[in-house]
């Protein structure tokens, strides 16, 4: 089994596995029962998780070519014309 497969498959045991043990109406935590708590605390670690991810991941950092003051980047842009027709 590959690494990448255990690794998804450990995401889904705060989800699935641990709703089993936490499916309790004692404790309560923070004033709500214990599986409340639960789900919502896991909605914010994910959201917490998924912005790491995003700053973490080479596709989203900032180009090498800086844009020009249209915001295209020099090899994008495609000649444009001026006012009297002739292309740049």
């Amino acid at each position: 089994m590959s690494r990448r497969w255990i690794l998804y498959l450990l995401s889904a045991v705060p989800v699935a596995g641990s709703l089993i043990v936490v499916n309790t109406e004692q404790p309560y935590v923070l004033g709500l029962p214990m599986v409340v708590f639960w789900a919502a605390l896991w909605v914010l670690l994910t959201t917490v998780v998924m912005t790491v991810v995003y700053f973490l991941d080479p596709a989203n950092r900032e180009p090498d070519e800086p844009a020009d003051e249209h915001g295209e980047f020099a090899g994008d842009a495609a000649p444009s014309a001026t006012a009297d027709g002739a292309a740049r």
